[in-house]
């Protein structure tokens, strides 16, 4: 992660998700860092919110939030 590499997240139907970071939300207060987040929580159950994309088979949630 530390290079630019993506952040997964498996889901408990063990779907993987992309966590990009939700920089061009104007409601976005800059209060959320997805990757240092992610990173801090690696192997942690978390809660994420934000803005689901796919597409064909590729999945993204464009993160507003990140909780243990």
């Amino acid at each position: 992660m530390a290079n630019g590499q993506p952040i997964g997240l498996l889901t408990r139907t063990g779907a993987l998700y992309m966590l990009m970071p939700e920089e061009h939300d104007p409601r976005r207060d800059g209060g959320v860092d997805a990757k240092a987040s992610a990173s801090d929580h690696m192997g942690h159950i978390v809660e994420v919110s934000g803005t689901e994309a796919s597409v064909g088979s590729y999945r993204a949630i464009f993160v507003q939030g990140l909780t243990k």
